[in-house]
């Protein structure tokens, strides 16, 4: 009875996870199907993928074993789903058909360091990349905001927002730790509360808008320093803010109460 029990341990021990080695497959849109197989997720088909909110996305089992993720083209909306789907992700391939990527699409996902997101996205959902610690490298083509806790919590060291962003959502750079470069085009009319909230490693925000855009309170607080007895905000303190050379004085007097270094941009080019 040992031998057998020895016998069957043995056997065990040399099988690979089904997820590795087994293909699956099924549907996740009226049009759209999934395929699993060697580490590789491919999405096809055309139209909406479902939401997945309410109850985890069909490859919840093997998401831990996706090192890429394939979307063909055809397929318009990735669904917003409540899990943080790919741990160990490493590639991402999206198709020229997208318009809309869902919420936390790529939240957690710590082995992910580059991604291209393409031109013709159009929105994208909460948490985007939040808490993907190892993200460097973020080629934003489009023209979608950038809704709240983008990228939040990433290792983005330099980030340029192409011209024709519109808004700058709440956290959406928050606690990025290794932020010291960040670029707002001209587009960019509407700032969101703590958007470098956390960026204490920041030295220059550029914004290329002529007239300031529109901010809430909080839109530059990224955190409390302790003043004798009591803790103060901390805003752009230490960090060079970049403008149009004819709006220095505009920038000046409208963000009093958040700037401190104010300097032109070199390259005229707004």
């Amino acid at each position: 009875m040992k031998n057998c029990y020895f016998i069957l341990f043995a056997f065990l021990l040399l099988q690979k996870p089904y997820a590795q080695t087994e293909r699956f497959c099924g549907m996740c849109g009226d049009s759209i199907s999934y395929s699993f197989n060697k580490g590789v997720l491919t999405l096809e088909g055309r139209g909406k993928m479902y939401n997945y909110l309410s109850k985890p996305t069909p490859w919840y089992g093997i998401k831990d074993s996706v090192r890429k993720l394939v979307v063909k083209d055809g397929i318009t909306e990735l669904g917003d789903i409540s899990e943080s789907p790919f741990a160990n992700l490493k590639e991402v391939e999206l198709c020229k058909t997208l318009v809309y990527i869902g919420d936390h699409w790529f939240a957690e996902c710590d082995s992910l360091e580059n991604i291209v997101i393409p031109e013709n996205v159009q929105s994208v959902g909460w948490g985007l990349f939040f808490m993907c610690r190892n993200l460097k490298n973020v080629d934003w083509k489009c023209k979608a905001s950038f809704t709240g806790q983008t990228f939040a919590d990433t290792s983005l060291q330099s980030f340029c927002a192409p011209n024709g962003v519109k808004q700058l959502g709440l956290q959406c750079f928050g606690w990025c730790k290794n932020l010291e470069y960040l670029e707002i085009p001209s587009s960019v009319d509407s700032i969101s509360s703590q958007i470098i909230h956390g960026c204490f490693n920041l030295k220059n925000l550029m914004i290329r808008r002529k007239t300031p855009p529109n901010i809430s309170d909080f839109a530059f607080h990224r955190g409390k320093s302790l003043k004798g007895d009591h803790f103060e905000p901390i805003y752009l303190q230490g960090v060079r803010l970049l403008v149009p050379k004819e709006s220095i004085e505009l920038y000046k007097r409208k963000w009093e109460k958040y700037v401190g270094e104010v300097s032109a941009i070199e390259d005229e080019e707004y």
